[in-house]
């Protein structure tokens, strides 16, 4: 017959940040895997071109960038770029004279369904 295992150490409490009352609330960390929970969602954009129209080459990168930013100023969502970031270049369609791309948005506060 095997040899239980040895006992596990308990840790110490983690203490509060400094001004935080204990028992307060805790801050936003790494969201654990719950099969009940959403706490990233994945967009992805169609918008009309400006590039034709404005002569700028970056005009739909630009957008791109600006609506990644809204989301990160947004209370909803982390506004960390490791966590809110675009995942995929602008992709043009020139037959619908339109542009995609995505963006990778961690909420702050998961959903749980």
């Amino acid at each position: 017959m095997p040899a239980p295992p040895p006992p596990v150490a308990e840790q110490a409490p983690v203490p509060p940040p400094d001004g935080a009352a204990p028992g307060g609330v805790p801050a936003p960390g790494p969201v654990t895997a719950d099969t009940n929970q959403v706490a990233t969602l994945t967009i992805t954009f169609r918008a009309v071109s400006l590039k034709s129209i404005s002569g700028e080459p970056n005009a739909d990168k630009d957008i791109a960038y600006a609506v990644e930013q809204e989301l990160r100023s947004s209370p909803l969502f982390n506004p960390d770029p490791q966590q809110t970031r675009t995942t995929s270049d602008v992709s043009n369609d020139e037959q619908t004279g339109t542009f995609t791309f995505s963006v990778v948005a961690r909420l702050k506060d998961p959903l749980k369904l």
